[in-house]
């Protein structure tokens, strides 16, 4: 299996496993979806700052451009303030299966865990 890059593995910036890397994704992913919306400004601005001269697509390439980032950043923000949520939940519920446990107990000591008499307070 092929090795995550390093933003990806766990603590990276775009960790799924997490819900700051969720919401960095999903701020990555919109951002990006920012500027695929308004390339043809980039591209002028391009134009006059460098003198770069890019072919002008149309009106119809802009429209399909703009439709194909709405789609992206509405499903990325769907995904991953949807798995936000998911992790969400499944911490509240591990946190409320382990209440009432033997180990959630403040009077609880070393000895009591490793049950050694020569282990101290």
């Amino acid at each position: 299996m092929r090795k995550l890059p390093r933003e990806m593995q766990p603590g990276g910036m775009l960790d799924l496993s997490t819900i700051r890397g969720n919401l960095l994704t999903v701020l990555f992913v919109i951002l990006c979806c920012i500027i695929m919306w308004n390339l043809h400004h980039i591209t002028f601005w391009l134009n006059s700052l460098v003198g770069i001269t890019i072919v002008d697509m149309g009106d119809d390439a802009i429209r399909v451009r703009r439709f194909w980032a709405g789609i992206m950043a509405g499903v990325m923000l769907l995904i991953g303030v949807g798995n936000s949520l998911r992790i969400y939940c499944v911490r509240r519920r591990a946190v409320n299966s382990s209440k009432g446990q033997w180990y959630d107990n403040a009077e609880l000591r070393k000895k009591d865990l490793f049950d050694e008499d020569d282990v101290e307070n």
